[in-house]
């Protein structure tokens, strides 16, 4: 299921926070809906949301988050922007 662009692995379990991470920022439209369609877009949101991973551009977080998983609260930004900073502590 994993594109060889999008992931380097075969042995990594459809519903791997990075796998999915990955697949939603650097995947193809089709890479994205066969993700959402083989773990369920309940468990894709989940998964968005309560592991963020700091690899999205501020466009592809806007897309992905309101137009792709159509969630309705706002995003902690600097949760998954690469252009921010780390916050340690």
């Amino acid at each position: 299921m994993q594109s060889p662009y999008v992931w380097y692995s075969k042995n990594v379990p459809n519903d791997s926070p990075d796998l999915v991470h990955n697949t939603l920022a650097l995947g193809t439209l089709h890479d994205i809906f066969q993700l959402q369609k083989t773990i369920g877009k309940e468990l894709l949101t989940n998964i968005f949301i309560e592991k963020p991973l700091k690899i999205y551009r501020p466009s592809t977080l806007n897309f992905i988050s309101k137009f792709i998983l159509n969630y309705p609260h706002p995003i902690d930004a600097s949760k998954y922007l690469k252009t921010t900073s780390r916050y340690i502590g």
